[in-house]
Formats: structure tokens, C-alpha cells, sequence
């Protein structure tokens, strides 16, 4: 079944943004629509719920999504969580910096897709 979810190219990722799209491409995913945003602190609380209850782990996370910008992946695809998930492995290993948690977010599941999409993808 084709499904349809985000992936956020964080601030540490945006150097190798091509390299990540490209990637995204090779797996059979299509890219439907980029949107380059400048996230603020509202923002990653929306896209990090869990982080609200630890605020030394939303403070860091805050200061790493915000220092720069963003672009918003709406993918599509089958399968679109499952090769999603395999791309984050893949991207995080690929281009982590140090101290980083990674260079992408993308959806888990079909409600949160629909949830970041509704969010960060109104026009």
C-alpha cells in the first residue's frame, strides 16, 4: 500500500542535502514536495512530544534544530515507513556528526505522518 510521510533534513544534514535526496530517490521513494523552513522552539516541541517531559534532552535538541535550516521531505511511496526507517539508519550512520543524534527525522507511522504533515506542510 502507498503511504505518504515526512523526512526532515535537520540542520546538521543540510551540507549533504543532495546526497540525501538522491539517496531517498534510489530507494524507490518520490519526493512530492520540499519546503525549506527555520525551525523555533514551538516547532520541535510539536515534532518531539516525548522530549517535553526531559527539558535538558528538549533544550539540546531545541539549540540543534534551530541553529539553521530545514527541509521538509512530503515522500510517497510503498512501504514509504519501512524504507523511511531504513533510510534514517542509513543517513544517521552515513553523515552523524559528533554529538549529533542524526541528520534526519522522519515519520514512524501513519498517524505521526499525518500529525507533522498537517503541521508543517499547511499552506
Amino acid at each position: 500500500m502507498e503511504g505518504i510521510a515526512i523526512c526532515l533534513i535537520k540542520p546538521d544534514g543540510m551540507d549533504h542535502e543532495g546526497e540525501i535526496k538522491s539517496y531517498l530517490i534510489s530507494l524507490g521513494i518520490t519526493i512530492v514536495k520540499e519546503v525549506s523552513l527555520h525551525m523555533v522552539p514551538k516547532d520541535v516541541v510539536y515534532l518531539y512530544p516525548s522530549l517535553a517531559a526531559r527539558p535538558d534532552a528538549l533544550a539540546l535538541t531545541c539549540k540543534s534544530m534551530t541553529v539553521g535550516p530545514v527541509k521538509m521531505l512530503l515522500c510517497r511511496s510503498e512501504g514509504i515507513f519501512d524504507r523511511l526507517r531504513s533510510a534514517k539508519q542509513y543517513l544517521r550512520a552515513t553523515y552523524k556528526k559528533d554529538n549529533a543524534k542524526g541528520v534526519v527525522h522522519t515519520s514512524e507511522h501513519k498517524e505521526e505522518a499525518a500529525r507533522e504533515i498537517e503541521y508543517f506542510l499547511k499552506a
